[in-house]
């Protein structure tokens, strides 16, 4: 029985933080174990799979949040006036995100896409989300093995449109503050690279 005595994870994210690392964690394990095996999975593997509708929290395709769902809010020139938001940004469909591996013919070889439906509400809306990734393992000699795997989110674009009171004065539904004071700042799509290195004995 070989036993594992040297195992590295060294994370290089291309834009400072890492696309779901625990999707990306198993399908490089995938790729490690298919290398070792000689032979990769037979059929697609779905590693990812959500149907939301009206979650909490409202994130980007990478899963970083871009906001809390809205309920009744405050004023932020005058606490006493308060009104409910939510139908707002309630969605008008259920927002599906997939994610799902592919081996190729060479063991350890896999490529990974994604989809993300994206949110439609009135005063919010999150463009459709796609992702593409690949991973390989290198068997560097028959106790060592180096695997790579990089992959990002594109597309997701992330637009709010304002409220208007009974004058038409626009502004930001979920503070009561003048739109033009507003200024968000989302969360961006993230790439990643990961490596590992693997050592039997």
């Amino acid at each position: 029985m070989r036993y594992i005595i040297f195992f590295i994870i060294l994370i290089l994210p291309y834009t400072a933080k890492a696309v779901d690392p625990n999707y990306t964690g198993q399908i490089s394990d995938i790729s490690i174990n298919s290398k070792i095996m000689n032979a990769n999975l037979l059929i697609p593997y779905l590693s990812r799979l959500s149907i939301q509708k009206n979650p909490g929290s409202i994130n980007n395709s990478s899963g970083l949040s871009v906001m809390k769902s809205p309920g009744t809010v405050n004023s932020g020139y005058d606490s006493a006036i308060s009104y409910d938001v939510s139908d707002f940004y309630r969605m008008n469909k259920p927002r599906l995100q997939t994610a799902l591996a592919m081996s190729s013919s060479l063991p350890g070889e896999y490529f990974m896409i994604g989809l993300d439906s994206g949110v439609s509400s009135q005063k919010l809306k999150i463009g459709n989300g796609f992702f593409l990734g690949y991973t390989n393992t290198i068997d560097l000699n028959q106790d060592t093995f180096f695997n790579y795997s990089l992959g990002s989110w594109f597309g997701g674009k992330v637009k709010e449109t304002p409220c208007y009171d009974s004058y038409q004065r626009t502004y930001d539904c979920k503070s009561l503050t003048a739109w033009s004071d507003y200024k968000p700042d989302y969360p961006t799509q993230y790439s990643y690279i990961n490596i590992k290195v693997v050592k039997f004995f």
